[in-house]
């Protein structure tokens, strides 16, 4: 019974049947004597056919389509699985189907996507050229048309009406969504645009001039992750010059990656570019002289370039706007609830420094009920060249009151960055294990002053040394 009515739905969404005056009474009764028998077949024909439609066997939609020949539905996925059958891939089968479903509806640019790519198979260039172009006049807001036009393009040498179609493509790409969340075809229109074309052409006839500066550091996040961070810097340049804010998340992964290969230099100036837009806004009561950024905890960490750095859901806990702080209204607090004796370093912060350089390094700490001897203390380490500087203050154990740690370190001929942390060494002696609470605040990193030079008791000779 379910067959039959889906039949004889298909049947009468086919037919237009009309009843009038005393004509019309007579063919109805005829229709209930002799042909309502040919509708029943009928139907049951159709509704079989639909049935096996749902699969996805080359048998089984081959009987579907002799069933119901004119079914558009039915052409085009026997077409499809006909040309990318894994088990008996026929590819003339599939352009015969997917032909006459677009005859069956000439309106579909899905069915005429559909034809292009069986039309490819067989090497007919101009049904390829063909069906796209009236696929995309029928549908031109929808994405994968666009991106199958595109590649199709690309593998017949036609370079510049590939690209123009990957533009389209991120036009609506863009618009689809928030100008954070990527659209699922961003990416791989970067990738398939490098593959022919150069950074920059990429930028001048792929990336679209919407939604401000976000695509253009979208694809300055994928050559940063593709090994051109190079190339990535003058797009990064053109993007900001433009004087639009944009979330700190798409700085983020290019300006890590730039410290984790060691670029300083670009990653300094990116960072000052965050600062200029306010993207980054530095802290208020920070000296000129200072170089730790937020060491007095005042603002939320942005867990990226030069600020503090730490692991969410990590052991020890952090928090980094804990009360009753040394100065301000915010310190750092890490609260050591199970004993353990495993080396800590749950807060650091990359510190840029000039080599061959005395500086002073301190902070204000106390503490509650710090069990271990050995106690967490301030650490300052070149992790480019850990056995040039690697020093770290005195451990703050037991019970204390807010007071000064801090040591003065030089750095190497070859040190350009430090890495300023919060650490706790595994103890050594009993008792072994850490518990209790650290406080942190007023964290800070300067040049020394230099020291004063030594009078040799010649007026002249010191003349000449200070250049008067």
């Amino acid at each position: 019974m379910a067959i039959l009515l889906r039949g004889l739905g298909r049947l009468l969404s086919c037919h237009e049947v009309r009843f009038s005056g005393r004509s019309g009474s007579s063919l109805f009764l005829l229709a209930l004597l002799l042909p309502s028998f040919v509708v029943a077949v009928r139907s049951v024909q159709i509704g079989v056919a639909l049935t096996l439609a749902d699969s996805l066997t080359l048998s089984d939609l081959r009987r579907a389509a002799v069933l119901d020949p004119n079914n558009d539905e039915i052409q085009d996925k026997l077409g499809v699985v006909a040309l990318y059958s894994a088990t008996e891939p026929n590819a003339v089968e599939g352009v015969e189907h997917l032909r006459r479903a677009t005859q069956l509806n000439p309106y579909s640019g899905v069915y005429l996507a559909h034809l292009a790519s069986a039309c490819e198979s067989v090497g007919d260039d101009a049904c390829v050229q063909r069906s796209f172009e009236r696929a995309l006049v029928l549908n031109p807001m929808m994405p994968r048309i666009r991106w199958l036009a595109a590649n199709a393009y690309l593998r017949t040498g036609q370079v510049d009406v590939a690209l123009t179609q990957l533009h389209a493509l991120l036009q609506l790409a863009s618009r689809s969504g928030s100008v954070t969340a990527p659209s699922a075809y961003i990416t791989p229109v970067f990738g398939l645009s490098l593959r022919v074309v150069n950074p920059q052409t990429v930028v001048e006839k792929v990336l679209p001039s919407v939604n401000g500066p976000v695509l253009q550091l979208q694809f300055v996040n994928f050559l940063s992750t593709h090994n051109q961070l190079e190339a990535a810097y003058p797009i990064w340049s053109k993007a900001v010059a433009q004087g639009s804010q944009f979330p700190l998340s798409l700085a983020k992964p290019y300006l890590d990656q730039l410290i984790e290969v060691r670029l300083y230099e670009k990653a300094e100036s990116v960072w000052k570019d965050l600062e200029r837009l306010r993207i980054v806004d530095q802290p208020q009561t920070q000296d000129k002289d200072e170089l730790v950024f937020n060491g007095g905890f005042e603002q939320a960490p942005l867990d990226a370039g030069f600020d503090w750095r730490f692991w969410d859901n990590a052991y020890p806990p952090v928090d980094f706007s804990a009360p009753e702080a040394h100065h301000g209204a915010h310190c750092l607090r890490i609260d050591f609830t199970v004993k353990r004796n495993d080396e800590y370093e749950p807060a650091l912060q990359s510190v840029l420094v000039v080599p061959g350089q005395r500086y002073n390094l301190s902070a204000y700490v106390r503490s509650n009920d710090i069990t271990s001897d050995s106690g967490p203390r301030l650490r300052v380490l070149d992790p480019d060249h850990p056995d040039a500087l690697d020093e770290s203050t005195e451990g703050t154990v037991g019970t204390t009151g807010w007071h000064q740690v801090g040591l003065t370190f030089s750095t190497g001929a070859a040190t350009r960055i430090v890495k300023v942390s919060v650490w706790r060494p595994k103890g050594r002696s009993f008792p072994f294990e850490i518990s209790g609470s650290y406080w942190l605040d007023d964290v800070s990193l300067k040049l020394a002053p230099q020291a004063p030079k030594e009078d040799s008791g010649d007026p002249k000779a010191d003349a000449r040394r200070s250049g008067s």
